[in-house]
């Protein structure tokens, strides 16, 4: 069941957003992680919180402010069907090479301890960590901007996102098939798979990635029930009412 809101108006812009997470699926479990990177950086209590549910299949991303309808920085969630998130997480998990093992070097846990509602979880702390980004580059937009342009073109498929290049139905996905034969040789790569995984490391070194990783990690350093809480099952964390 889930909790009686207040009348959106009378709360702070962080009530709120604890409000959302706490009447989402695995709310418990997100409203504990946001207070957790609240602590570590006050100034995300201010960040919107989005529900993303206009059929965007992404499970998570940032909005600067300058891009923002609030004029505030963002961060879009997909805060229902949890199954289909954790499917999508999934997918990472067994069709990238090593992705398992590099979340889990990342977090400095075993490899089968990286669930998917683990990296879902890690996911949507990770976009907040672009938050924090932004905002320590007030003033220095510009140059930001160039330095993210700057790395996504030197990534060794471009600015192509892996879910885009796991995904058949995609531009990014065909174009690599038509043009295996030159990919495959100016990468040193024999497989999808290969190059793939090849990408994936590329991206997560990016600068503004591994800062946004590493906030997450804090986050699951300082608050160490995470990775239990999402190494068990997760059926008792879907609803907050049964989890409180």
């Amino acid at each position: 069941m889930q909790e009686e809101i207040p009348n959106i108006t009378e709360l702070s812009q962080g009530d709120r957003n604890e409000a959302l997470l706490r009447n989402s699926e695995l709310g418990v479990i997100l409203h504990d992680a946001y207070l957790t990177a609240t602590n570590i950086d006050p100034r995300l209590d201010d960040v919107v919180i989005v529900p993303n549910d206009s059929g965007d299949n992404r499970i998570a991303f940032a909005r600067h402010k300058e891009n923002a309808a609030s004029g505030r920085y963002e961060v879009h969630l997909r805060l229902n069907d949890l199954d289909k998130s954790l499917a999508l997480q999934e997918d990472i998990l067994k069709n990238v090479q090593g992705a398992r093992e590099l979340f889990a070097g990342i977090l400095g846990i075993e490899p089968d301890q990286v669930t998917p509602q683990l990296l879902h979880v890690f996911s949507i702390l990770h976009e907040f960590g672009h938050i924090t980004e932004y905002m320590d580059n007030e003033g220095n937009e510009v140059e930001l901007q160039r330095r993210m342009r700057r790395e996504k073109a030197a990534l060794p498929i471009g600015n192509t996102i892996t879910s885009k290049l796991l995904d058949p139905s995609t531009l990014a996905h065909r174009t690599v098939i038509e043009n295996w034969e030159q990919i495959s040789a100016q990468h040193g790569v024999r497989s999808m798979g290969d190059l793939i995984e090849k990408q994936h490391g590329a991206y997560r070194g990016m600068t503004s990635e591994h800062t946004a990783d590493m906030f997450a990690v804090d986050v699951f350093a300082t608050n160490t029930q995470l990775v239990d809480q999402l190494n068990a099952d997760i059926e008792a964390y879907r609803s907050y009412g049964r989890a409180a």
